[in-house]
């Protein structure tokens, strides 16, 4: 099944990207031309996830962010980090271990697969954060 957020040199961000459901997806995105940014906590991880995504996409459209997503500053400045090196993100998908919910606060709202993040406009999770 496609997405039309799913096509070469869109912008996908996937925390808890550095193994398991989270790399999956990354590696699917990869192989679609996407530009990805994943991110997570667990840095060793997130260096062997970047070289083996890398493989796939080129050095220069994988970014890693070591993010705890259960800290509000950490992820606005994931959102910032990533607008400032792709412009924004078209497809944001969250795969920490934990759920961040219960730590974040009334203004950020975590997304799900089809959300992203709108560099700079608000906290809120959106379709794009690209203009059309």
């Amino acid at each position: 099944m496609s997405h039309p957020a799913i096509v070469k040199d869109n912008v996908a961000v996937i925390t808890g990207g550095a193994s398991g459901i989270g790399f999956a997806a990354a590696a699917a995105f990869a192989r679609t031309g996407m530009k990805l940014c994943i991110a997570d906590v667990d840095q060793p991880r997130l260096a062997e996830a970047a070289t083996k995504l890398s493989s796939v996409a080129g050095a220069g459209n994988v970014m890693t962010s070591a993010v705890d997503v259960s800290k509000v500053e950490s992820v606005m400045e994931l959102e910032r980090a990533v607008c400032a090196r792709f412009g924004g993100t078209d497809i944001l998908m969250n795969m920490p271990a934990s759920s961040p919910a219960a730590h974040c606060s009334p203004g950020l709202t975590i997304g799900s697969a089809s959300s992203a993040s709108t560099c700079g406009a608000s906290s809120t999770a959106r379709a794009s954060s690209r203009p059309a």
